[in-house]
């Protein structure tokens, strides 16, 4: 009966599917949200210009390039592991993200 009354506590593959494809559709709505009061931004470049801009601001990021190709557009790039949130970081996070989250 104890084994019983666990299981039934327990959340079958589905509904765990269904929880996360839930929040992700609630930070598509708020992400498509800020899209419509913000805008998008739109840059004539030609392709060698935008890859050079991409580097560039990955390498701002702390991103080192290991591999590249210009014709296909493709950029391989590795940086350090972030570090973990600091407790102000996390409270300021959770704030956010855990009403969404609840609901």
């Amino acid at each position: 009966m104890l084994l019983a009354v666990l299981l039934a506590g327990c959340a079958s593959d589905q509904q765990k599917i269904n929880a996360i494809n839930a929040v992700n559709e609630g930070f598509r709505v708020e992400y498509e949200k800020l899209l419509t009061e913000k805008g998008a931004r739109v840059y004539k470049l030609g392709r060698a210009d935008a890859f050079v801009a991409m580097r560039v601001a990955l390498a701002e990021l702390g991103m080192h390039t290991e591999q590249q190709d210009l014709g296909l557009g493709h950029l391989a790039v590795a940086a350090k592991a972030p570090l973990p949130l600091s407790d102000d970081e996390w409270r300021n996070a959770s704030a956010v993200d855990l009403p969404l989250l609840r609901r």
